[in-house]
C-alpha cells in the first residue's frame, strides 16, 4: 500500500524542507491532492512552537486584541477537543503585542519542559488519535515536516530525564496509533554533523532572534546539557550525533517503513 503519511525527518539544515517540496512535486503527479505541512506552522500533526490554550481562554484574549491579529491568530489556529492550538510564531502582532500577547501565547506551549512527560505524551497521543479519527477515511497524503522524530526529540532528550527504554516506549505507543494510516518516514542525515551545523550557523546567524541564538539559549536552559556541560559548537554537535542514533533506534524498534537520504555536505 502506498504511504498516506509521510515524515520527513532531520537535523536542522539537513535539506527538510527541499526534500519535502521535492517529495510533494513527486507525490502531485500521482496524486491531485497531497497537503504538505512545514514546521511551526497551523497543522493537525505537530504541537511544536503550538499553544494549546483552553477554548474559554483563547477567545477572552481574541477581544483584547486588534482587529488584524484577531484575524491572524484565527487563520493560525484550530480547536482539538476543548482547546485552541494556535501557532503562534506565525501570527502577524501589532509591535505593542510583541510584548503583551505573544508571552500569553507562548505560556501554554508544553514544549522546552512546560509540562510533565506524563502530559506532553497526553497530548500527543490526543492529537494523533484525533488526526487518525478525522482524516484516516480521506485518500489524501500528508507530508510532515520533523513532527515525529526532530521536534519531540529535542524536548524529550533535553528536558526530561528518562531512559531509551521509556523512550522507545513512547514511540512505540505512538506509531500504534498513527500507523493504520500507512506511513514512511524519509531520514535525511549527514556524512559531516559537525560540518553541517557550521554551516547552519554561518546561514542562519547568531544575532538575536536567529537559529543559532535560540539554540544557544536552549541548551542553556536544558537540564540535559547542563547535566552533560555541553555549550556551543560541540555541544550542538554532541547532542546532533544522539539524536541521530535515537533516530534509528526508535525506527527499528518501532517497525516503522523509512528510508535514510545521506546528505553530502
Amino acid at each position: 500500500m502506498p504511504a498516506r503519511l509521510c515524515f520527513v525527518e532531520g537535523l536542522p539544515g539537513s535539506g527538510k524542507s527541499t526534500f519535502a517540496y521535492s517529495l510533494q512535486k513527486q507525490l502531485l503527479e500521482a496524486n491531485d491532492d497531497v497537503v504538505y505541512y512545514k514546521e511551526e506552522t497551523s497543522q493537525p500533526v505537530d504541537l511544536f512552537r503550538q499553544a494549546i490554550i483552553p477554548q474559554r481562554v483563547f477567545e477572552e484574549l481574541l477581544m483584547k486584541v486588534s482587529i488584524k491579529t484577531a484575524q491572524s491568530m484565527k487563520a493560525n489556529s484550530y480547536l482539538l477537543y476543548e482547546n485552541v492550538i494556535v501557532a503562534y510564531t506565525k501570527v502577524m502582532y501589532k509591535t505593542l503585542e510583541l510584548q503583551t500577547v505573544l508571552p500569553q501565547l507562548c505560556k501554554y506551549d508544553i514544549g522546552d519542559g512546560r509540562v510533565s512527560f506524563d502530559i506532553y505524551k497526553e497530548h500527543h497521543f490526543l492529537l494523533w488519535e484525533s488526526f487518525v479519527q478525522t482524516y484516516g477515511l480521506t485518500h489524501r497524503v500528508y507530508i510532515a515536516e520533523g513532527a515525529i522524530l526532530h521536534n519531540q526529540l529535542l524536548d524529550i532528550l533535553g528536558f526530561y530525564d528518562i531512559s531509551v527504554e521509556e523512550i522507545l516506549t513512547y514511540f512505540n505507543t505512538l506509531a500504534s496509533i498513527i500507523r493504520p494510516l500507512s506511513c514512511r518516514t524519509y531520514l535525511l542525515l549527514p556524512d559531516d554533523i559537525e560540518k553541517l551545523i557550521t554551516i547552519t550557523i554561518q546561514e542562519r546567524g547568531m544575532e538575536p532572534n536567529s537559529w543559532g541564538a535560540g539554540f544557544t539559549k536552549w541548551m542553556s536552559l536544558s537540564p540535559y546539557c547542563k547535566k552533560n556541560n555541553l555549550s556551543g559548537v560541540n555541544g550542538m554537535v554532541k547532542i546532533y550525533k544522539q539524536m541521530e542514533v535515537l533516530s534509528k533506534q526508535i525506527l527499528d524498534y518501532i517497525g516503522c517503513d523509512y528510508e535514510v537520504v545521506i546528505r553530502s555536505i
